[in-house]
């Protein structure tokens, strides 16, 4: 989300003012590969406990649907931004279809999925607002994107110290003992 919400001047930066009109479709792209840590943690877990023949039913279920959403985003409405927000919602119609089998091999469903996110989504949240924000000062380009990213992993870390989420003490748990580790 954070790439998404610096998109106009990560772009301007990188490729000129003139590739602009990108951005709405990088800032879709990301919000579709939101889902694939998901996506990939599920599917990690099925391959784990030995069923690759469910993985393998999933991955032909999933690419099936992700080509009935290309064709009737290219045929029916036969724009890019179309394309686009299609492969968006197939990443996360992705999740919905690996979710099913993992609600039964492992009893983990989309509610215990949400309980354990939900603080995470929060704090993106809050970085992406405080991000956008920043993005309206005027300033250069270079200046503003700096500030956006420092400013970011700022409020990110903040958010998450403040609301108490498990993997960023865990994360900082790992990185204190891997110090001790190597002294």
């Amino acid at each position: 989300m954070g790439l998404a919400v610096v998109a106009e001047p990560f772009i301007t930066l990188l490729l000129t003012e003139k590739w602009l009109p990108c951005v709405p479709y990088m800032q879709i792209i990301c919000i579709g590969h939101a889902s694939y840590s998901i996506s990939s943690a599920n599917l990690t877990a099925i391959k784990a406990i030995g069923r690759s023949d469910i993985y393998m039913k999933l991955e032909t279920i999933r690419r099936i649907v992700m080509l009935a959403i290309l064709l009737i985003s290219v045929f029916c409405f036969n724009s890019i931004i179309a394309i686009v927000i299609g492969f968006a919602i197939s990443s996360w119609i992705d999740v919905a279809i690996i979710m099913v089998p993992v609600k039964k091999l492992l009893g983990y469903g989309f509610i215990e999925l949400v309980k354990d996110v939900w603080k995470v989504l929060l704090a993106v949240l809050i970085m992406s607002v405080a991000v956008y924000f920043i993005g309206l000062i005027k300033l250069p380009t270079i200046a503003v994107l700096c500030l956006q990213i420092i400013f970011g992993v700022i409020v990110y870390v903040l958010a998450c110290f403040i609301i108490k989420e498990k993997s960023f003490f865990e994360l900082l748990a790992f990185i204190k003992n891997k110090g001790k580790k190597n002294v």
